[in-house]
């Protein structure tokens, strides 16, 4: 494998791990080695799959980060418990209010 090959399975390795600091890391070192060298069509070809792999995830990634914040602020926002009953309609069951925090 070349330099750029492992750079790029690197990068799908952090992105299925959720690494996010190696990724900052990673696209640092892929932008400085593609500056340097220029590539061969051959090589282009075997980069271009892994390359639109990585995309596939990273797209994946954007995604589930943008499904995590929505729910987030559902959570936040929520005036209470969301259940349904067994016509399958929804239901809140209010929230209690917060008690004073003690100290031991």
């Amino acid at each position: 494998m070349t330099e750029l090959e492992d750079l790029l399975a690197a990068t799908r390795a952090a992105l299925l791990s959720g690494d996010l600091e190696a990724l900052v890391a990673l696209s640092e070192t892929l932008e400085a080695v593609l500056a340097g060298k220029p590539l061969a069509p051959a090589e282009l070809v075997r980069l271009r799959a892994r390359a639109a792999e990585n995309a596939r995830l990273i797209a994946a990634a954007a995604r589930g980060v943008r499904a995590a914040s929505r729910r987030m602020a559902e959570v936040t926002a929520a005036q209470g418990l969301v259940t349904y009953d067994a016509a399958g309609r929804r239901d809140i069951v209010p929230a209690l209010p917060a008690l004073p925090m003690r100290r031991a």
